[in-house]
C-alpha cells in the first residue's frame, strides 16, 4: 500500500519571499557557469578541442559535480518552467555524449562517487525533461560500472585505503538511483546491481535499535547515511516491498 507520495517538484509554490529570491539567484548563478568550463575535463579526456578554462579548485574536476548540475537544471526546470535551464542541460548532455562517443574513457574512468552523480543527473533529465538519450548514457555507465567496480570490499561503511585506492568511496549511496533506474525503465539489470550495494550493515543495526555502529568519518557518514536512508526507501518499492 502506498503511504507516501512526493510532490514531483510541482505541488508547492514559492511566493515572493527570501526563499523565492534565493531560488532566482541560484538559477542565474548556475546559468552563468560557462558551458566550456563545465565540459572542459570531458573534452580534454576525450581528446577533443577544449576551449575555455576549467573551473577552479575541487570543482575544476568537473566530472565530480557534472551530474549534480544536470540534475539541478532538470529539477529547477520542472519547478519553474524556465526554458533556459532545459536548453542548457540538453546542450551539456549532448556534448557529454559526443565525448563518450569519441573516447571510452568518458564512461570508463568513473569511480563510485562520479558514477552515482552522473546516474542521478541523467535520470533527472529523463524523468523531468523527457530527454530520451539519457537512457543510453545510463545503460552504458552502468554496464561499465558492473565490469569495473570491486565487489570484495568491506561492507561496514568504513572508508579505508582499500576503498580509496580503488575509487570506491561512498559505495553505499549507489542503491537509491539504481532502484530509481529500475522503477523508471523496468530493466532488471538496475535492480540486480542495486541489490549488490544495499547497506544492510547499517540498516540492520538501526532496525534492531543497535547503536554499536562504530567510529565513522563524520561528514561522509552523516551525509551518506542520509543518502543511504534514501536508498533504503527506494529499495522498498524497487525490491517489491
Amino acid at each position: 500500500m502506498e503511504k507516501l507520495r512526493d510532490f514531483r517538484y510541482q505541488g508547492v509554490e514559492l511566493k515572493n519571499s527570501l526563499w523565492e529570491r534565493q531560488r532566482r539567484e541560484t538559477i542565474e548563478t548556475y546559468l552563468a557557469i560557462p558551458n566550456d568550463s563545465l565540459l572542459h575535463i570531458f573534452r580534454k579526456t576525450a581528446g577533443l578541442d577544449a576551449p575555455g578554462e576549467s573551473l577552479m579548485g575541487w570543482y575544476g574536476n568537473g566530472a565530480s559535480t557534472f551530474g549534480q548540475k544536470l540534475g539541478a537544471f532538470a529539477k529547477l526546470y520542472a519547478v519553474t518552467g524556465d526554458y533556459r535551464l532545459k536548453e542548457k542541460a540538453v546542450f551539456l548532455a549532448e556534448e557529454w555524449g559526443r565525448c563518450a562517443a569519441a573516447s571510452a574513457k568518458t564512461i570508463d574512468c568513473n569511480g563510485t562517487y562520479v558514477y552515482e552523480k552522473l546516474l542521478g543527473g541523467f535520470l533527472d533529465m529523463y524523468e523531468f525533461l523527457h530527454y530520451e538519450p539519457a537512457l543510453a548514457y545510463i545503460s552504458a555507465l552502468t554496464d561499465s560500472a558492473a565490469r569495473r567496480f570491486k565487489r570484495d570490499i568491506p561492507r561496514d561503511g568504513l572508508q579505508g585505503p582499500e576503498l580509496c585506492d580503488n575509487d570506491m568511496i561512498e559505495w553505499y549511496t549507489l542503491p537509491e538511483n539504481l532502484y530509481r533506474a529500475y522503477l523508471l525503465t523496468g530493466e532488471k539489470k538496475y535492480l540486480d546491481f542495486a541489490r549488490e550495494w544495499d547497506y544492510t550493515y547499517l540498516w540492520d543495526k538501526l532496525n534492531a535499535h543497535d547503536p554499536a555502529i562504530g567510529p565513522r568519518h563524520a561528514y561522509s557518514q552523516v551525509n551518506s547515511q542520509v543518502n543511504s536512508f534514501s536508498s533504503a526507501a527506494m529499495a522498498y518499492p524497487g525490491d517489491g516491498g
